[in-house]
C-alpha cells in the first residue's frame, strides 16, 4: 500500500517548489501576498514557461490572465482571456473551481493532480499548485502559481486514464508554510 504524500513531498524536486518558496517569500505575515508584489520575472527561468495567473472576476468565476509557454502547449492554445471553466474538462469543472475557491477563502495554498484531458482523448498526467495572491485591497482575489507535466503524454480511451495516474489533492499545513528556504 502506498503512503500517501505530504504537501511539501508533492513539490519537492520540481519547480513547484521554487514557486512555493517565492510566494512564502512574498507573504505579507501570516496573509497571501499582494499581487503587485508578484513578479514571475523573479523565479528560476527554467519555470517561467510553467506559472499561470487567474483572477476572480464578478460573477464568481476564475479568469486565465497568464499562462506560460508550457501551458500553451499543453492545451494547444493560449488560455489567457479564457475562465477556468472554459478550459477544463466539463466533468471536472465544480471540483476544479472548488479547489480555487477554497484557495482564496482559507488563505492556504494546494497542491492537486490527475490527469489532462485535451484535444481527442489525449491524458497527459499533471500536478498543479495553487497559491492564493491578494488584490491593491487585501482582498484574495487571484490564483497564482504552475502546473508541470511529465515529459510523455499517453493517448488512452476513456476509464483506462484513472488507472495510470490518480486524482488527489493536498493542502499546505502550518508547518508547510513555515517551511521557506532560500527563494
Amino acid at each position: 500500500m502506498a503512503v500517501a504524500l505530504t504537501f511539501l513531498q508533492h513539490l519537492d524536486g520540481t519547480g513547484l517548489r521554487d514557486c512555493f518558496d517565492y510566494w512564502l517569500s512574498r507573504r505579507q505575515g501570516d496573509r497571501p501576498p499582494p499581487k503587485q508584489s508578484i513578479n514571475p520575472t523573479a523565479l528560476p527561468r527554467s519555470i517561467m514557461g510553467d506559472l499561470f495567473l487567474y483572477e476572480l472576476t464578478s460573477d464568481g468565476r476564475f479568469k486565465c490572465r497568464l499562462a506560460g509557454s508550457a501551458i500553451r502547449r499543453a492545451f494547444g492554445k493560449d488560455p489567457t482571456g479564457f475562465h477556468l471553466d472554459e478550459i477544463v474538462d466539463p466533468t471536472r469543472v465544480a471540483e476544479r473551481a472548488a479547489l480555487f475557491h477554497t484557495a482564496l477563502k482559507k488563505e492556504l495554498p494546494v497542491v492537486y493532480g490527475g490527469t489532462l484531458v485535451e484535444g481527442e482523448k489525449v491524458w497527459m498526467p499533471f500536478k498543479r499548485l495553487l497559491l492564493p495572491v491578494a488584490d491593491e485591497r487585501g482582498v484574495n482575489r487571484f490564483v497564482f502559481g504552475m502546473v508541470i507535466f511529465p515529459r510523455l503524454a499517453i493517448t488512452a480511451p476513456t476509464g483506462i486514464a484513472d488507472e495510470l495516474t490518480h486524482e488527489f489533492a493536498v493542502w499546505a499545513s502550518a508547518a508547510d508554510l513555515a517551511a521557506v528556504t532560500n527563494p
